[in-house]
């Protein structure tokens, strides 16, 4: 089994879930009672890792952009 340890604080926990939403691992899901995502499919996979005041600035930013969105949204 593979998984992420921070340890040394180098990501922000939600820099790291916008990064696995954009990655939509819902259409990648295996197995038909419990699905389940396989590793080999994702090793050669690499996320860049801005500072983590860059991670900040990245996050805040994606907030705004979809509270922008749901208020167009909401005006339909």
């Amino acid at each position: 089994m593979q998984y992420i340890e921070n340890k040394e604080n180098i990501i922000k926990l939600e820099f790291l879930a916008r990064i696995l939403i954009w990655l939509n691992l819902g259409k990648t899901f295996n197995g038909s009672a419990i699905p389940h995502i396989y590793f080999r499919n994702y090793k050669n996979f690499y996320i860049p890792l801005p500072p983590l005041d860059e991670q900040e600035r990245i996050v805040k930013k994606i907030d705004e952009l979809f509270e922008i969105l749901e208020v167009i949204k909401n005006s339909l």
